[in-house]
C-alpha cells in the first residue's frame, strides 16, 4: 500500500499473484506467468498503473485475501479472473490509443 514508484508496486504486484498461484503447485506454469509477466511488464504494467490508478487494483487484492482466508477456493478463482480480465481490458485499449 505505501509503494510510491510504478515499479515497485508492479513487483509486489506480481509477488502477490505469483504466491496465489504456488498453490497450484506446478512451477513450469508459474515460471511461463512470470516470464510473460516480466516480458511485457515494462510496455504495460506503468500505463496500467497510471490508467487504473492502484485504488481498485488493491481494493481487489484485499477482496481476493479474505475470501482465500475463508477458505472460498470457488469465490476466489472467480474474483482472479474477474481482476485478471479488468487487466486485460485496459492493456487492449491501450492499444487503441
Amino acid at each position: 500500500d505505501g509503494a510510491s514508484k510504478p515499479s515497485v508496486w508492479s513487483a509486489l504486484n506480481l509477488e502477490f499473484h505469483l504466491t496465489l498461484y504456488s498453490a497450484a503447485n506446478k512451477p513450469r506454469l508459474i515460471k511461463m506467468i512470470e516470464d510473460l509477466v516480466l516480458g511485457m511488464q515494462r510496455y504495460t504494467r506503468i500505463y496500467i498503473s497510471h490508467t487504473l490508478g492502484r485504488e481498485q487494483p488493491q481494493k481487489e487484492h484485499y477482496e481476493l485475501l479474505e475470501t482465500l482466508r475463508r477458505g472460498d477456493a470457488e469465490k476466489a478463482i472467480s474474483l482472479l479472473e474477474e481482476h485478471i480480465a479488468r487487466t486485460q481490458e485496459v492493456i487492449l485499449a491501450s492499444q487503441d490509443d
